[in-house]
């Protein structure tokens, strides 16, 4: 897969660099499906960077890069193992929702959340 196709505009892929080493330490994917809905896709945080906001602040950008395109919801979904990433969305706003898509991974959790 191409990340470059994939995350086309009006899709976006964010990435967190620190300041001082210029090395990578988060990223985030963004891709708008049908029905006004955007998903938010592959959540990264370094683990010497968990604990610092930088997840949150991803997020953040997103929801409003989706607001900014008239998007009326963002999905997203995650393994029943990531329960800090759970507690992150939920934090933010998301709450358990039907399946978006079919998924072969047993188990996955489906979240959403209304935009404004």
């Amino acid at each position: 897969m191409q990340l470059r196709s994939f995350y086309a505009s009006p899709g976006s892929l964010a990435l967190a660099i620190e300041d001082t080493t210029r090395v990578a330490v988060g990223i985030v994917g963004f891709i708008v499906l049908p029905n006004s809905t955007g998903e938010i896709r592959r959540l990264y945080v370094t683990e010497a960077s968990r604990g610092s906001g930088l997840g949150r602040r991803l997020v953040q950008d997103l929801m409003a890069r989706a607001e900014g395109l008239g998007l009326s919801r963002l999905v997203l979904n995650t393994l029943p193992t990531m329960t800090q990433a759970q507690a992150l969305y939920k934090s933010l706003g998301f709450v358990a929702c039907e399946p978006y898509i079919a998924n072969p991974t047993d188990g996955v959790l489906f979240f959403e959340r209304r935009l404004a």
